[in-house]
């Protein structure tokens, strides 16, 4: 996420985004970057009829599925920032706002403002108002992409049981370009990537309305990350012969679940640093600085040691000699 990672505010103040704006140039980016792949698409096909070269039905399948994996990429790859962005501007009292200047919520004078953004109203007028409507006819994103997705990799299973010699470019291409999606799964679990995008979802997204690095924040993405964990190792969805992408998944969830509970004990050992400063006597000898350090070595050597399990695993399976290129490629 660039804007996160370089914020244009470092370089000028007048150039700070609202949650609202980076929504937008988010959608955006993405729309634009996809309407890049299709036009580039048609401009190859007119040039190979305008030189009179004519275009072969394996090339003619080829280029279309360049352009449909591309753009299933770009989609898969973005739903999830996209989807946190989109579902934090929607603006529900308790939920994705909170309250400021007042002692009770259900006072008529309280000022609701945006948990992603606190310069934001929840109720904003004019401009604002139509970034708000604009905004939030995008909530069709996050539940429309996982729903498309499954409608389409049943509709491929359901194809891939008959022939299909008799079907178009397109739809052949189409399914080409899904493998990426039920490629690594089992015939019986290939709605599985749709829980994936469901559980990345949720993380992401659902948790926000919680309160931001809140205890049942964390206390919730806990529980839904170490369920997904056990379901994956109780289904063990992937095929047979990918036994190495399945043990890398289930590290993966084990390293999510295991880091969401050290982000636990790191929040509860806040609040009792907290406790003990107040209760200390001698407050200018008081150093917190000593366990949040041996916490945070911990934590990075924690995760560091699986990224070398990873990249040990990654090695030892390419160098394998029964390890075989074609299925990866397919």
């Amino acid at each position: 996420n660039v804007l996160e990672v370089a914020n244009p505010v470092c370089l000028n103040a007048r150039l700070r985004l609202n949650h609202l704006w980076k929504t937008v140039i988010f959608f955006s980016s993405v729309s634009a970057l996809l309407s890049l792949l299709i036009v580039a698409y048609w401009i190859w096909k007119a040039f190979k009829m305008l030189r009179g070269t004519g275009i072969t039905t394996e090339l003619h399948q080829a280029a279309l599925q360049f352009c449909l994996s591309g753009t299933l990429w770009i989609i898969f790859a973005c739903y999830p920032a996209l989807s946190q962005y989109i579902i934090a501007t929607v603006p529900i009292p308790s939920l994705s706002c909170m309250a400021l200047n007042c002692t009770e919520t259900s006072s008529p004078n309280c000022q609701w403002y945006l948990k992603a953004d606190v310069s934001l109203e929840c109720k904003q007028t004019n401009f604002h108002n139509v970034m708000w409507k604009l905004c939030n006819s995008l909530l069709i994103v996050p539940l429309g992409i996982p729903l498309i997705a499954w409608l389409l990799l049943k509709v491929k299973h359901r194809r891939m049981q008959r022939s299909q010699e008799n079907s178009s470019p397109f739809v052949r291409s189409l399914f080409s370009s899904l493998s990426f999606l039920d490629g690594s799964y089992d015939s019986k679990f290939w709605f599985w990537e749709v829980l994936e995008m469901l559980r990345k979802l949720i993380l992401t997204s659902g948790l926000l309305f919680f309160g931001k690095g809140s205890a049942t924040e964390l206390a919730v993405a806990a529980i839904i990350a170490s369920g997904f964990a056990i379901l994956h190792a109780y289904c063990k969805p992937m095929k047979t012969s990918l036994k190495w992408q399945h043990r890398l998944q289930l590290l993966s969830l084990y390293v999510i679940s295991i880091n969401i509970m050290l982000g636990m004990v790191q929040v509860v050992m806040s609040n009792w640093l907290v406790y003990e400063y107040n209760l200390s006597v001698n407050r200018n000898a008081y150093n917190s600085d000593a366990g949040k350090a041996v916490f945070d070595v911990f934590f990075y050597a924690f995760n560091g040691v699986f990224m070398l399990l990873f990249i040990g695993n990654t090695f030892a399976f390419f160098c394998s000699p029964n390890f075989v290129y074609e299925p990866i490629v397919r």
